[in-house]
C-alpha cells in the first residue's frame, strides 16, 4: 500500500527550479540585534551534567535583569517577562544532549536596553548523539554522526539480549551500521572519555525501537527520529526560520533535501532550498513579504520504497495592526486548511488537523487566544491603549503523513501597537514671555486629531538635550518653566529654549512644536544693559524692542525707549535709582497679534557715593547758602563727615546724612578759607566701608 501512494506521489510533485534564498543556520534573534546594547556575563561551565547547576557572574551593570536559560531566538517582548532574576539554573527536563543559548537581558546606565548570550552544551547523560531509522521489514539503521557535541573516545552500541555490544571509537564517526532484528527492543548507546572525570554520572537508559506499523486507521506510527518539520518562525515579513528534526544521512543518495513552493501554487511547483538536510534551524531569507510560502522536506527513501515527504508548514503573514478607537484590528493571511492543497483523502495514510490561536502579549504578558482555525482577522477590544501589545498567529498541525504521526507549529511575524510610537501632528502657534522669576509659554492648540487630548508639555534644552520640565491638563494652554533648583526657585540668568506638546489618552505625543526662545537682559559693564536676540515667537519674528525702566518702590514700569532696528545694547539713564535699577524689554511681534513677549526684570544695582560741592558760599544770598549731603546714600546705614583746617583740628562733625550745614560751629561763622573733609560709611550689603576725601573753600 506504501508502495502505491510513494508512486502516486511523485506523479503529483515535479520539482522546478525557482528563486534561490540565503539561508542561515541556527540563527539567534536577539543576540544579533544591533539595536540592543552589548552585555557580558561569565558561565560557571561550558559544558554540564544534568542536574548540575549552572551559575552567571560578572554581569554588565545595570538594572531590571532577566535570564532566560533556553533561548530559542523570540524577540524582547516575548521573552523578557518570561525570564527570571535568577543567576543559578538547573537543567531537569533535557533527554537529548544539547548546545543550549542563555539569554541576559537588562538595562545598562546609559539607559539602553542590553543583550548579552553564551552557549552552554548540557548532558542528560552519556548519551551521544544518534539517530535511527526502522524499515517495514525490521531492518534498523543506525548512524553517529560527526557532530559537535559527540566529542566522547569511545561509543558502544547496545541492542540488547543476544546481540553483541559493539565498541567503536571516535576515529570511526560517521558511523553507520544496517541490520534486521526482532523488534521490539532497546537500544543503548553510550559515549565515554579516556578521562573519565569528564564523564557524566548517568548512562543511556535504552531507546524503544519499534516496527513501523502502515495502517489506514489509527494515529499513525510514531518513530523517535521520524523526519518531521516541527517549527516555523517567521522573524520578519520576508524571514523565517525552520526547525527540521528528524535522522541524519551518511548516504548522499539518502539526504533530505528542503522544499519551498509559493502557497496557493500546486505544491509540484516547489523548488529546492538546501541540500542535505540534517536537524536543525535553518533560516531562510529574502522572501517575497506579499506572499505566504509552504515548506517540507522529501528524499528518496532509505527504505528502497519510493520517496519519503514530511509534513508542510506554511507562512501566514500577519499585517500591520490597525488601531481604531480604542481596539487593535488585526489581518493575516489564511493558513492552508488542506494538507498540499488536497483532501487527506488523496493522500493513503494521511491525516491532518489544525489549530489557531493569537499569541498576545500586553507590557510583556502572553496570553493565547483560541480562534477558529480558517479564521483571517481578529479585534482585539480588551486594550489599554497606553499599553504595548505585540501580536503573532500560532498555527498547530497534527496528523499523519505517509502513516507516520507529525506535529508542528507555524508563528506568523510578530506585529505590535505601541500608541507611545505614534506622534500627532505638532502644536505650531507658541510664543515665552518672562513673568518674574519664571518663563511662561503661552500656546494655541489647533490640531486636528481623532483622540482626546490628556495633558500639554513643557520641553526645554538642558545640557544639550531636550527635557520635560512641567505639564499641564489638556485644557490649560500656557506653561510655565518655574525653574526650580531643589526646593528653591533659581533666578532667571541666561535665554532658553522651549517646545511644547500633548499627549492623548494612549500616550501618543505629538512632535515637538518649533523652537521658542526666552529674551533674556542683563547688566554689562560701564552702566550697560544688553538683551539676547533670540525669537520668542514660533510664528513670527520681533518688530521693535523696547526698554522699559521700573518704578524703584512700585516696580510700575515707566516711559519705555523705543529701540532702534538691530539694537541689542544700550546705556540707560540710571539718575533716577538709588539702590537698584529695575529694567525689563517689550518685545512686539511682526504679525501685528499683540502677543507681547518680556524679558526677565533685571536688577541693576546702584553704586552708593557721596556728593559734595568744592565750594561753598553761606553768605545770606539765599544762594549756596547750606551745604548739602547728595548722592546714592540710601543705603548708608551709618555717616560720618568730619571738617578740618589746614592744621589738622577737627573743625565740624555731622552723623546724619538728612542734615545740612549753613557754615557756623557753635552758632557762629567758619572763617572763610581752604578746609579739608573725611568721609565715611558703612553700606547695607557691602563688604567694606565706603570713604572718601576732598577740600571744600569756604567763601563768603
Amino acid at each position: 500500500m506504501r508502495e502505491l501512494f510513494n508512486k502516486i506521489k511523485n506523479g503529483v510533485l515535479v520539482f522546478a527550479l525557482m528563486l534561490s534564498f540565503g539561508v542561515v543556520a541556527n540563527a539567534q534573534n536577539l543576540c544579533d540585534d544591533t539595536r540592543y546594547a552589548k552585555a557580558d556575563f561569565n558561565i560557571s561551565a561550558t559544558t554540564i551534567c544534568t542536574p548540575d547547576v549552572v551559575t552567571l557572574s560578572n554581569l554588565t551593570a545595570g538594572t531590571g535583569y532577566s535570564f532566560v536559560y533556553d533561548y530559542k531566538g523570540e524577540p524582547w517582548d516575548y521573552v523578557y517577562k518570561k525570564g527570571t532574576a535568577s543567576l543559578q539554573n538547573q537543567y531537569t527536563t533535557i533527554d537529548r544532549p544539547a548546545e543550549l543559548t542563555i539569554l541576559f537581558m537588562g538595562v545598562n546606565a546609559n539607559k539602553e536596553k542590553m543583550v548579552g548570550c553564551r552557549n552552554i552544551i548540557v548532558k542528560p547523560s552519556t548519551k551521544p548523539v544518534f539517530s535511527y531509522q526502522v524499515c517495514s521489514n525490521n531492518a534498523v539503521e543506525l548512524v553517529i554522526p560527526q557532530h559537535k557535541l559527540n566529542d566522547y573516545d569511545t561509543y558502544s552500541i547496545d541492542f540488547g539480549p543476544g546481540i553483541a555490544v559493539k565498541n567503536i571509537t571516535k576515529a570511526d564517526l560517521p558511523y553507520t551500521e544496517k541490520a534486521t532484528y526482532t523488534l521490539p527492543r532497546t537500544l543503548k548507546i553510550n559515549g565515554g572519555y579516556n578521562n573519565f572525570s569528564k564523564n557524566c554520572p548517568n548512562a543511556d537508559a535504552g531507546t524503544q525501537v519499534k516496527p513501523v506499523v502502515y495502517s489506514l486507521t489509527g494515529p499513525g506510527s510514531y518513530q523517535e527520529f521520524n523526519a518531521n518539520m516541527t517549527k516555523l518562525e517567521m522573524t520578519s515579513p520576508n524571514r523565517v526560520k525552520l526547525t527540521f528534526d528528524g535522522p541524519y544521512v551518511t548516504n548522499p543518495t539518502y539526504e533530505f533535501k528542503l522544499f519551498q513552493y509559493i502557497k496557493g501554487n500546486p505544491a509540484n511547483t516547489a523548488t529546492s532550498l538546501i541540500n542535505n538536510l540534517i536537524p536543525g534551524t535553518y533560516e531562510i531569507k529574502n522572501l517575497d513579504s506579499t506572499k505566504a510560502y509552504c515548506f517540507y522536506a522529501s528524499r528518496k527513501d532509505a527504505c528502497s520504497i519510493g520517496n519519503e515527504r514530511t509534513a508542510e508548514l506554511c507562512t501566514h503573514p500577519l499585517q500591520p495592526a490597525i488601531f481604531s478607537p480604542i481596539k487593535n484590528n488585526l489581518f493575516w493571511t489564511k493558513y492552508p486548511q488542506l494538507l498540499f492543497g488536497s483532501p487527506s483523502f488523496f493522500f493513503f495514510g494521511a491525516e491532518y488537523n489544525n489549530s489557531q490561536e493569537i499569541i498576545r502579549t500586553e507590557n510583556g504578558l502572553e496570553t493565547a487566544i483560541s480562534i477558529q482555525k480558517d479564521r483571517i482577522s481578529y479585534t482585539d477590544n480588551s486594550i489599554n491603549c497606553t499599553k504595548r501589545y505585540c501580536y503573532r498567529i500560532k498555527q498547530t498541525t497534527w496528523g499523519k503523513y505517509d502513516y507516520m504521526q507529525f506535529r508542528g507549529e507555524s508563528y506568523s511575524n510578530e506585529r505590535c501597537v505601541d500608541r507611545s510610537e505614534v506622534h500627532p501632528p505638532q502644536i505650531e502657534d507658541a510664543y515665552v514671555s518672562s513673568d518674574a522669576d519664571k518663563n511662561v509659554v503661552t500656546f494655541t492648540n489647533n490640531v486636528t486629531w481623532y483622540l482626546p487630548f490628556k495633558r500639554n508639555f513643557l520641553y526645554k534644552e538642558v545640557n544639550n538635550k531636550t527635557v520635560v520640565v512641567d505639564s499641564v491638563d489638556a485644557t490649560v494652554f500656557s506653561i510655565s518653566d518655574n525653574n526650580y533648583l531643589g526646593n528653591a526657585v533659581k533666578a532667571l540668568e541666561k535665554p532658553e529654549k522651549y517646545w511644547v506638546t500633548f499627549k492623548d489618552i494612549c500616550n501618543s505625543e505629538s512632535e515637538l512644536s518649533p523652537m521658542v526662545e526666552s529674551v533674556f537682559l542683563k547688566a554689562e559693564a560701564g552702566e550697560r544693559v544688553t538683551w539676547s536676540s533670540g525669537n520668542p515667537y514660533s510664528m513670527s519674528t520681533p518688530s521693535t524692542y523696547e526698554l522699559i525702566p521700573l518704578d524703584e518702590t512700585t516696580k510700575v514700569a515707566q516711559a519705555a525707549v523705543l529701540m532702534s532696528a538691530g539694537q541689542f545694547t544700550f546705556g540707560p539713564d540710571l539718575d533716577r535709582f538709588e539702590e537698584n535699577a529695575f529694567f525689563k524689554i517689550k518685545v512686539t511681534p511682526a504679525d501685528g497679534s499683540g502677543k507681547v513677549s518680556y524679558s526677565n526684570v533685571l536688577s541693576f544695582p546702584i553704586v552708593s557715593q557721596i556728593v559734595l560741592p568744592n565750594v561753598f558760599t553761606p553768605n545770606g544770598d539765599g544762594y549756596n547758602d547750606l551745604l548739602v549731603f547728595k548722592g546714592k546714600t540710601k543705603k548708608f546705614t551709618s555717616f560720618e563727615f568730619e571738617l578740618y583746617d589746614r592744621f589738622g583740628a577737627l573743625i565740624y562733625q555731622n552723623k546724619d546724612k538728612n542734615a545740612s550745614w549753613d557754615g557756623k560751629v557753635n552758632g557762629r561763622p567758619l572763617a572763610a578759607g581752604v578746609y579739608f573733609y573725611k568721609f565715611k560709611a558703612d553700606v547695607a550689603g557691602a563688604s567694606s566701608i565706603y570713604t572718601t576725601s576732598g577740600s571744600l573753600e569756604i567763601m563768603r
